[in-house]
């Protein structure tokens, strides 16, 4: 190594100025110096240079593990657009050498990243052909990552199931992905061994009852067992927050508002943390809901958002918790329960303070929705409208849009038309199973109108 620094310290002061700046970064990185990272940066600005490629991929994804809050990242990541950056100059330096497994293997980690998951599918499947056998377990583990984000659940078990010396993050891929294939029992027994053989600390054997305890939950008649993996993983110090969660949802699923109020106290501690208020205060507000204190249910909810105004989740939950309330009213025969027209208000708030921190790809839906059930079916119309043609591929769109069709009584659309929505959104979407339903049901009550 030193032969070569040498040999490349004659070149600066000969070579274009790309290749010094190479240089001095392989030097700084050499003495770990602060600075290599910005060096190797401007490497990749002036020219294309193999090594200067590989070294800013290397470090880009040594920054992305940091916490995102921290100062370095902020500048080195986001301000500097790095991973677009580092993945063009990967680009480069894979396509000039095709047998470069270290290059091809942080390639595909920066298009996950990007979430380009059909690209990160082909250029692992490329590393893993190259990667030499010291290496190949972490590049399996990388492609079984990546195929189940890219929805190739039966590739991502195979894949795991090929790497030769399993550690606690690949087993717990193999894990979730026998979990997402519905192999419940194979993935409990995975889950369990991850439990027993790999988990050192306290936090990550928390983490794991949690995950064991939403399997136990889907095999049928074993709820309890859920419930006493949740109550032993949150007995763990640090108590895994999500498994928190998952008890107080539990309780709430199976009638058992005593266990969801005890797992609350214990919440309480995390209330003021950015990351858990949305939980809290909608586990706060269902809790309240479930006893049919409606009106407080809403006011519980109506607090929280005065106090963090800037979080879209709140506003969100806010504007369901008010369609529920309203719908429950309507049932119950109780008059004026419900201002619909604030629901509409805070879904869209939420819209526009989400559209870079949460998914808002069916909150035009609820707007739609809430307008509807406020009886401004033109308004309800327009925003179902907007709602597809932002997100053509999400089945509550295409419901709302065929319901304010119907309510508005459009004239140009006739029940044909109506049957068209429902029939495209039915072949060509994946559908939870409630919404499949109700658009099976709202298509035989369009067809006999029609009669």
């Amino acid at each position: 190594m030193n032969s070569v620094l040498t040999s490349r310290v004659v070149i600066i002061t000969v070579g274009s100025p790309s290749v010094c700046w190479h240089e001095q970064a392989l030097i700084a990185e050499r003495v770990q110096n602060e600075e290599t990272m910005d060096l190797f940066r401007h490497t990749t600005q002036l020219g294309y240079h193999p090594e200067s490629s590989l070294g800013y991929g290397q470090w880009v994804c040594q920054t992305l593990r940091q916490a995102t809050n921290d100062p370095h990242y902020i500048y080195s990541i986001e301000r500097m657009h790095a991973v677009p950056v580092a993945i063009d100059a990967l680009t480069w330096s894979t396509d000039d050498r095709e047998d470069d497994a270290c290059g091809l293997n942080m390639l595909g980690c920066l298009l996950e990243r990007c979430g380009r998951y059909r690209s990160s599918v082909e250029v692992l499947s490329r590393a893993v052909d190259q990667a030499p056998p010291t290496h190949r377990d972490k590049v399996l583990a990388n492609f079984g990552r990546v195929l189940l984000k890219a929805e190739k659940v039966e590739d991502a078990v195979q894949v795991y199931r090929a790497i030769s010396k399993a550690d606690i993050h690949s087993q717990c891929g193999l894990a979730l992905a026998l979990y997402r294939d519905k192999q419940y029992q194979e993935a409990f027994e995975a889950y369990e061994a991850a439990l027993n053989w790999w988990a050192q600390d306290d936090a990550v054997k928390s983490h794991l009852h949690v995950a064991m305890a939403a399997v136990a939950y889907k095999l049928a008649g074993v709820a309890d067992l859920a419930k006493t993996l949740l109550l032993k993983g949150n007995q763990l110090k640090p108590t895994s927050v999500y498994g928190l969660f998952a008890a107080c949802s539990l309780g709430m699923l199976n009638s058992d508002l005593e266990l969801s109020k005890m797992v609350l106290r214990d919440l309480l501690k995390y209330q003021n943390e950015a990351e858990y208020i949305p939980h809290i205060a909608l586990f706060q507000a269902y809790t309240k809901f479930l006893q049919c204190d409606f009106q407080g249910s809403v006011w519980s909810m109506s607090k929280t958002v005065h106090v963090h105004p800037s979080l879209p989740a709140l506003w969100l939950h806010q504007a369901l918790l008010i369609l529920n309330k309203h719908s429950v009213g309507e049932s119950a025969g109780v008059v004026g329960v419900g201002k619909v027209g604030v629901a509409a208000h805070s879904a869209r708030t939420a819209m526009t303070l989400g559209r870079t921190k949460m998914d808002v790809s069916k909150v035009l839906a609820v707007v739609s929705l809430s307008q509807l059930m406020s009886g401004d079916a033109n308004r309800a119309l327009s925003a179902s409208q907007h709602a597809v043609h932002l997100y053509p591929a999400v089945g509550e769109s295409w419901a709302v849009l065929a319901t304010s069709c119907h309510a508005a009584s459009v004239t140009d659309v006739t029940p044909a038309h109506l049957r068209s929505f429902i029939s495209h959104a039915r072949q060509n979407i994946e559908l939870e199973r409630p919404l499949a339903k109700w658009m099976s049901n709202f298509e035989r009550k369009i067809s006999l109108l029609a009669a």
